[in-house]
């Protein structure tokens, strides 16, 4: 790694996970209407082709854009889906927990090291939604352990 990655950030794309690839409308905006280099988060959690499967969207040795305040010293992993309208289903709930726990094994950080958007960037958003229940989110991430 070429920064020292310190936390995991959590996040929703705030739009519905529709049938057409999220990852590339998300790379086209953030590259073609905000001008940066590449997305902005480095996993992007969604359905494709009816299963929920995480995809890298940009390259874990580069910086996100994605937590400005903490963007030089974390991942970013957005989960596709608007959490300020309903709460994740159950399939991205599982497959959001598996991601985050293999990349914090990974990476050896401890569960209190994952925040939600919101946490890293207070009173500026309520990313990852309203229906996005972080503590369980860390008390899950703490029951899967580091085995």
């Amino acid at each position: 790694m070429i920064f020292p990655i310190e936390w995991l950030v959590v996040h929703h794309t705030a739009g519905p996970d529709t049938p057409a690839l999220e990852a590339d409308n998300i790379r086209d905006y953030h590259v073609r209407v905000r001008r940066w280099r590449d997305a902005g988060y480095h996993v992007l959690i969604e359905r494709v082709e009816g299963a929920e499967v995480p995809l890298i969207l940009r390259p874990w040795d580069e910086p996100g854009a994605h937590c400005l305040p903490m963007n030089r010293r974390s991942l970013g992993v957005a989960l596709a889906g608007n959490f300020d309208e309903t709460p994740p289903d159950a399939a991205t709930w599982a497959t959001a927990l598996r991601t985050l726990t293999w990349i914090r094994r990974r990476l050896e950080l401890p569960v209190d090291r994952v925040i939600g958007h919101r946490e890293g960037d207070p009173g500026h958003t309520v990313c990852p939604g309203r229906h996005f229940d972080m503590a369980a989110l860390r008390a899950a991430l703490g029951e899967a352990g580091d085995g």
